[in-house]
């Protein structure tokens, strides 16, 4: 029996592969080589209720490790149809996201947050994220004139908020994002900020890097041979993404200046991580297995790596929730993303606030 589960899976995974590979190789042509696109259309939407509908009878009959697979890969190939498909998993799609309710279509967000949000005492996106922002900020003691490296900052809204508040401005400002086109659109973004400031502007250096440093990368503020050090470290929900997160830590621990401190808004696992959780990432790949971790182990790898005064704080219930909530409510492209982020919930992912500090 275990052999033929085994073969199950691996033949459903390879389909599912190839069916996604096909919606990727469909979803990149121009409107002129496909006469109904599919972002976005009835066929999409038509496509992902099918999919529901077909995943609820399945789980119902049976609440199998294989059905768990067929779902969530059907649901995702589902969101990759709807939303298009690119080398880059995010993008611009959070400005829809940032639009509040009323706003002039037409006319861009007032705001450009792209993390999962603190939904405590808002039901409202740009609210909850940057109180996702602040909370990550304040944990890490960040005051004005730190030194301060911001790692993904995405299109540059949390650059913007250390910019703008008081209590917190940096010194000197670092960015990291792996993604071009974010870096471009931050630094537009940072400079018309700074322009807009009566105060001479502070030192901000964006780069479009790996989070990881490599030896190939010239200029990389992780870099050992630089002489450059950090006062905060931030990482705004992302670090579950790098490749790996423990080389992140060590090289982090490196640059951060005798008593600097490091913070993650990021996402471990409950204490036993069980095979779904291991199904689930390796179908979906929003978290790598490599990053599959428990709180525990997550405190023991920094302390490992010689962080002090170590600090994780569960604040799953004030940001799953509340994230799944809106997607759902924003139609069913996004329902279907927060259907596979479900998964993840009911496979034990936790959301954590997790800060060390390098001794004096």
């Amino acid at each position: 029996m275990p052999y033929i589960v085994y073969t199950m899976t691996q033949a459903h995974l390879a389909t599912l592969s190839t069916l996604a590979n096909k919606a990727e190789k469909t979803a990149n042509r121009s409107p002129q080589e496909v006469e109904m696109t599919i972002s976005g259309s009835p066929i999409s939407s038509f496509f992902i209720v099918l999919v529901a509908l077909v995943g609820i009878l399945i789980f119902w009959m049976s609440n199998s490790y294989t059905s768990i697979l067929i779902i969530s890969g059907a649901l995702w190939i589902s969101y990759r149809l709807s939303m298009g498909s690119s080398s880059d998993p995010y993008g611009l799609f959070h400005l829809a996201l940032n639009r509040l309710p009323g706003q002039d279509p037409t006319k861009p967000p007032l705001t450009e947050w792209l993390n999962m949000g603190f939904w405590k005492d808002t039901d409202i996106f740009p609210q909850a994220c940057r109180a996702l922002a602040l909370k990550l900020i304040q944990a890490t003691g960040c005051k004005r004139g730190d030194r301060v490296l911001d790692v993904g900052y995405g299109t540059g809204e949390s650059l913007l908020l250390l910019l703008s508040d008081s209590l917190i401005r940096p010194s000197s400002l670092t960015g990291i994002t792996s993604l071009p086109h974010h870096h471009h659109r931050a630094q537009d973004r940072v400079r018309r900020f700074q322009k807009s400031l009566e105060e001479p502007g502070i030192e901000v250096s964006l780069h479009a890097y790996d989070a990881i440093y490599h030896p190939t990368t010239v200029g990389h503020p992780l870099d050992p041979a630089t002489a450059q050090f950090f006062d905060v470290i931030l990482a705004l929900d992302c670090a579950y993404h790098f490749n790996t997160r423990k080389m992140f830590l060590h090289q982090s621990f490196e640059k951060l200046a005798p008593g600097g401190r490091i913070g993650l808004a990021d996402i471990c696992f409950d204490p036993s991580i069980g095979s779904r959780a291991w199904l689930v990432s390796s179908l979906i790949r929003v978290i790598p297995k490599y990053n599959l971790t428990s709180i525990r182990n997550y405190g023991l790898d920094m302390k490992e790596v010689g962080y002090v005064d170590i600090e994780l704080n569960d604040i799953t219930e004030d940001v799953f929730p509340g994230f799944i909530r809106f997607l759902k409510s924003r139609g069913w492209r996004w329902a279907a993303f927060g259907t596979l982020l479900q998964w993840y919930v009911n496979s034990g992912a936790r959301f954590v606030i997790v800060c060390g500090s390098r001794t004096l």
